[in-house]
């Protein structure tokens, strides 16, 4: 992985978005592989509980990288949105595993 970074110990998972010096800003290889990593701990039954966190001591995550969606053509930052709200909405199957 090139922008995160994770570890599982005793049942925790903690990913970190690792792009400090853009305050974490998600770009697409970002969402991709974070999109991975959920599916991947949602697969895991050795995983109770997951953390995202963020590098760095400024933010969190700024949101979308700017830079990178000034390039995007309308249909490529609607995918970038889309992929976020896949990876984030309360609503998908993620949250309700057995």
């Amino acid at each position: 992985m090139e922008n995160l970074l994770f570890e599982i110990v005793d049942g925790i998972a903690t990913v970190t978005v690792n792009r400090p010096a853009a305050m974490n800003a998600l770009t697409m290889a970002t969402l991709e592989e974070l999109a991975g990593l959920v599916d991947g701990i949602v697969r895991n039954p050795e995983i109770r509980v997951a953390v995202l966190t963020g590098a760095g001591k400024k933010a969190f995550v700024a949101g979308a990288d700017i830079a990178e969606m000034q390039h995007m053509v309308p249909a490529e930052a609607r995918n970038l949105a889309l992929l976020a709200h896949q990876i984030y909405a309360p609503s998908n199957s993620r949250q309700n595993r057995s």
